[in-house]
């Protein structure tokens, strides 16, 4: 037993008793509350948070993450994603192709690895879906799926067949209303793909 799993214990037995000898029904019941914050941090101690990794952007200083806040990796001709406009399609595929982690900084970072072996090596592969967009693979966690519905509007390429939006922050919008990850999938393809891991989310 470490000893803030110690400490917590004594004041656990502490305020069980005082919540005994409590009179006032008010009191027990506040009594009970501060018992279950104490014992819900407790077990949060007791199991600890996953270390930071490393990892150096192209072109850029080494960065410490947690890569739970990663919610998508995704592979990408290599442009500049602080302009504030969107380059053509037939413009993005002649630059040579990158991955890119979304969730590592604000706006999505460039790296040197292979988009599974990337998740692979930081133990998290089993929590993304594997789609398929215009420039290449794209995993997203299956957690962070807001909605999916059938391709509408502009498509950027006829094989696009669904709209996936995330709910955590995705690409970037430039003020306007949330962009999807255009997807080769069917809606129904995408369903099954992300239910199966959000049923056994540690499973390979």
């Amino acid at each position: 037993m470490n000893r803030v799993s110690g400490e917590f214990r004594v004041i656990f037995l502490r305020l069980t008793a005082a919540a005994r000898e409590a009179r006032n029904v008010y009191l027990a019941a506040e009594i009970i509350l501060i018992l279950s914050a104490l014992m819900g941090f407790d077990s949060a101690q007791a199991a600890g948070s996953p270390p930071l990794v490393e990892v150096t952007p192209i072109g850029g200083q080494k960065v410490f993450f947690d890569p739970d806040k990663i919610s998508a990796v995704y592979q990408s001709p290599l442009v500049n994603m602080a302009e504030r406009t969107r380059p053509a399609i037939s413009k993005v595929l002649k630059h040579p192709t990158k991955t890119y982690v979304l969730g590592l900084r604000e706006l999505p970072s460039p790296v040197e690895a292979d988009p599974k072996g990337l998740l692979d090596s930081l133990g998290i592969s089993a929590q993304f879906v594997h789609l398929h967009i215009v420039t290449g693979d794209l995993y997203m966690k299956a957690t962070t799926v807001a909605w999916i519905t059938a391709a509408n509007g502009h498509i950027v390429d006829r094989r696009v067949r669904s709209f996936v939006y995330p709910g955590l922050p995705g690409l970037p919008s430039n003020g306007r209303s949330k962009i999807p990850w255009q997807v080769f999938e069917s809606p129904d393809e995408v369903v099954n793909l992300v239910d199966k891991i959000r049923a056994h989310p540690d499973s390979e």
